[in-house]
């Protein structure tokens, strides 16, 4: 199980710095917003902006599912902004699933991957079991993207992964064990998209598969 990194408030996780607002300068672009925002002819809030940024770096993985958000006081100065924007920020990005309030109070990265891509996948498939040759037909159009993108752009650590993988799966060869199979395809196919930076995380996705496979929903997919 992936561990929450440990917010250090004298060392905040470089992700915040992408924000452009941990250092509360004169003339810092959250200052800015924060002295227009008032009067914003287009009617942006400061709230929305702060909601947006930190929308942006959890879809860049910057900010990963599981991880912690720092205290609102402490994030508050970071950002350079107040309590209540921030908090309504916050209060936003936990309607739209990306956020959730942890016990004790603040809030940690939700993962949104796993049941906005399978849940439908698995409804489409338990009622119309015919369709898997689509899904199939699209499976193979998405991975040869995806085996494009990793030859440019894999790194030596994802070509030592995937050499790794592929090891394991010709070491099974005249085994037969269609759960055991299915994991080995699922672990080497994500790994090559992880390889493209087609997505930014995968433990959600690689677990709501495997829990779907181990019930019986979808087999041989």
């Amino acid at each position: 199980m992936q561990q929450s990194r440990t917010y250090n408030p004298r060392r905040p996780p470089r992700a915040w710095s992408t924000l452009n607002y941990r250092y509360p300068r004169r003339n810092s672009p959250c200052r800015r917003a924060h002295r227009s925002a008032p009067s914003c002819s287009r009617g942006a809030r400061l709230s929305d902006t702060i909601a947006e940024q930190i929308e942006g770096l959890i879809a860049s993985g910057e900010l990963k599912p599981g991880d912690n958000l720092p205290p609102e006081r402490d994030l508050s100065k970071q950002l350079d902004v107040s309590r209540p924007s921030l908090r309504e920020a916050l209060l936003v990005l936990e309607s739209r699933g990306l956020l959730q309030a942890r016990r004790g109070g603040g809030y940690c990265v939700t993962d949104v991957t796993a049941p906005v891509i399978t849940d439908p996948l698995v409804h489409l498939l338990q009622r119309h079991p015919s369709t898997v040759d689509d899904v199939l037909e699209l499976r193979h159009g998405i991975e040869c993207i995806a085996a494009q993108f990793a030859a440019l752009r894999a790194t030596d650590t994802d070509i030592k992964k995937l050499n790794g993988l592929v090891t394991r799966m010709r070491k099974r060869k005249g085994e037969f064990d269609a759960f055991e199979d299915a994991e080995r395809d699922v672990d080497f196919h994500m790994a090559v998209a992880v390889a493209g930076s087609l997505i930014p995380h995968k433990s959600g996705v690689v677990k709501r598969r495997r829990r779907v496979g181990a019930g019986g929903a979808v087999n041989g997919t």
